[in-house]
């Protein structure tokens, strides 16, 4: 129960924030509309995913931290920044993390360990890194003085958000829009 809660809320998150932005995810090497999984697992250690269209999938809200969470300075292109504390330890699989990078292709991850980059590999993965976990893992842009912004907030409890707003899409002779999305780790 507790490691389908935990993956359903980061599934779900990644739902609601295509739901506020109105549109369907992109992608944004061919600029097509991609069909997203919905639910997967267990996987070998019995982790499940489910957003909150499918059945029996979580209830969950956009929580605005744009006023209250930290900024993020840093990011650029495929790149990550960090380390952050959790505030609480995280169960991750089978070890505890209290500390979390952030990277500029929607992701965070748990060790300083390999760079997330296109093309975007299928997880699980056993190359580094593989301590991965993505609302929307694609080819964002962070330019310094451009509008993509990405915040974290924890309560030190029992949640962690990293909500990244107005993320550029990366597409060679432009950009592919702007696009929201959010990751919620909870302490089951």
């Amino acid at each position: 129960m507790k490691r389908w809660f935990l993956f359903a809320l980061l599934i779900a998150s990644l739902s609601i924030s295509f739901a506020k932005s109105g549109s369907a995810p992109t992608d944004v090497v061919r600029g097509n509309t991609q069909s997203l999984d919905t639910q997967w697992g267990p996987d070998q250690f019995g982790y499940l995913a489910k957003d909150n269209l499918e059945a029996g999938g979580p209830q969950v809200r956009w929580t605005d931290i744009t006023t209250t969470g930290t900024p993020v300075s840093g990011l650029t292109d495929d790149n990550f920044v960090g380390p952050f504390q959790i505030g609480w330890n995280f169960r991750f699989y089978w070890y505890d993390v209290a500390s979390f990078y952030i990277g500029s292709t929607g992701y965070i991850k748990f060790s300083s360990a390999g760079q997330l980059a296109q093309p975007i590999p299928q997880f699980p993965n056993a190359a580094a890194p593989n301590d991965i976990v993505s609302p929307y893992a694609a080819d964002w842009f962070f330019e310094p003085n451009g509008q993509s912004e990405c915040y974290w907030w924890t309560n030190d409890e029992d949640t962690l958000i990293v909500s990244w707003v107005d993320v550029e899409g990366w597409l060679q002779g432009g950009n592919s829009g702007h696009h929201n999305f959010q990751l919620v780790l909870l302490r089951c």
